[in-house]
């Protein structure tokens, strides 16, 4: 029994290591009142018909000079409206072009990798077709690249909550908040391990470093690749921007399905990380979530094991608690309270099913079906 304690002192002394980094990462206030610098934002669609207008709007009414920044939007072969929304939008705006990927060439991948190449400007923000960004999200992501010449900038992305207490999407918000916290934590401790192409910055010059810096074999993962690549490289030059004006807000899955789907996408890139953090960080919360669980099996044959269950949950969860209390006050998340025990319930039999089956990949992605051998 005390074998299995140490995995969950081990997950104990990492969620406290990412405390210690978030508070370690202070508040960015913006100083600069006049950037100066050139941006290329690449968001790369396909079949975003319903979406894409709301983040066309809101890159249009962005609080930056539209001389100095571009919006490149690639088209990854969508079979529905969105090319034609896309021109109707931009047919009178100068800054904003479309890019048609051909048939030759799909994935979003591809479609950053085009985008990436016909950029004019060294800063390249990323971001996706179904976020809503504010109106200063340029300025402080060049503010803040300004003042503290970072190689890669990770800002947050939150999912946006619904006024019911406990549903669905709110259990997605908290979830997610978790993987954001952690990105920022780890960065804290610059320890990068992950992060989130919908709020992404990088310089084009870094990113033309590197051969093949997505790891385009493999259809998912272009962020965390790239970041791997970067913090290789530059340990101490990637950064996370702890700003409320920098934050990317996006929707909630809208079904179990597609949660479990997207969910098998991400974790299907995961055998193929030679980053050490990662690993460790990625094995660490494995096997803490499987002691919990297979303690609480051993406990339907034998009650003694009841008891084990309960120490080893309550241990895991103090660490887990104040951290996402912390970050759900900073980013305005609310009813952590109400959704946590549920969430922790909930993850430690989500943690296990999605790591077995992200190692026998099937997932669709805009409309794509993606099987093993094709991954």
């Amino acid at each position: 029994m005390l074998f299995l304690l140490i995995f969950i002192l081990i997950y104990m002394i990492l969620i406290f290591s990412f405390i210690f980094g978030w508070n370690k990462i202070q508040d960015y206030q913006i100083n600069n009142q006049n950037t100066s610098t050139c941006i290329s934002v690449i968001i790369a669609v396909r079949n975003e018909s319903e979406n894409i207008l709301n983040i066309l709007q809101d890159v249009r009414n962005q609080y930056y000079d539209n001389l100095k920044f571009e919006v490149i939007l690639v088209n990854d072969n969508s079979v529905d409206d969105t090319q034609i929304v896309i021109e109707n939008f931009i047919k009178d705006i100068k800054n904003f072009r479309l890019l048609n990927l051909t048939e030759t060439k799909s994935g979003k991948k591809a479609a950053l990798h085009e985008g990436i190449k016909i950029a004019k400007y060294q800063l390249i923000i990323t971001t996706d077709a179904d976020c809503r960004v504010g109106e200063r999200w340029l300025f402080s992501i060049a503010s803040f690249y300004e003042e503290l010449k970072p190689k890669m900038i990770v800002s947050p992305v939150v999912i946006c909550q619904t006024f019911k207490n406990f549903s669905f999407t709110n259990l997605q918000s908290i979830e997610f908040l978790s993987l954001i916290s952690s990105s920022a934590g780890a960065i804290g401790i610059n320890r990068a391990i992950m992060c989130n192409a919908a709020n992404l910055a990088f310089e084009k010059e870094v990113y033309e470093e590197f051969e093949n810096p997505l790891n385009e074999k493999i259809v998912s993962g272009d962020d965390i690749f790239l970041m791997h690549n970067v913090k290789r490289k530059y340990p101490d030059k990637v950064m996370f921007l702890k700003s409320k004006e920098a934050v990317v807000t996006t929707e909630a899955q809208k079904s179990y399905k597609e949660f479990i789907n997207q969910r098998i996408r991400w974790t299907s890139k995961s055998k193929n990380y030679i980053d050490f953090d990662i690993i460790f960080a990625s094995l660490t919360v494995f096997f803490a979530n499987f002691v919990i669980l297979l303690s609480l099996i051993i406990a339907l044959f034998d009650l003694n094991y009841l008891l084990y269950f309960f120490i080893f949950f309550l241990l895991k969860s103090i660490p887990d608690y104040i951290f996402l209390k912390k970050t759900s006050k900073y980013f305005g998340l609310k009813n952590i309270d109400i959704l946590f025990f549920p969430l922790q319930f909930f993850y430690i039999w989500y943690v296990i099913i999605i790591a077995i089956l992200g190692f026998f990949p099937k997932f669709n992605w805009k409309g794509r079906e993606y099987k093993k051998g094709n991954i």
